[in-house]
């Protein structure tokens, strides 16, 4: 976050956290950000988990809604 603000000066950021599992973590991200009126162009995520944890169902359902984000 402090590296992209510090690069994209005057620029509206915003940092959003959410708790829980990795899994509901991803999901629950992307379905916010798709509940937006005006969503974000620009969307980082950083996360301590290793994603080979996900289930190929559940990042199939990530991949799509963040699809649907910028599509």
């Amino acid at each position: 976050m402090e590296y992209v603000v510090g690069i994209a000066t005057n620029v509206n950021a915003s940092f959003i956290t959410v708790g829980g599992s990795f899994d509901d973590a991803l999901l629950d991200t992307a379905n916010y950000l798709l509940s937006m009126d005006d969503p974000p162009q620009v969307v980082s995520t950083s996360y301590g988990d290793n994603e080979s944890v996900l289930s190929p169902k559940l990042a199939t359902y990530v991949y799509i809604a963040l699809n649907e984000i910028c599509c």
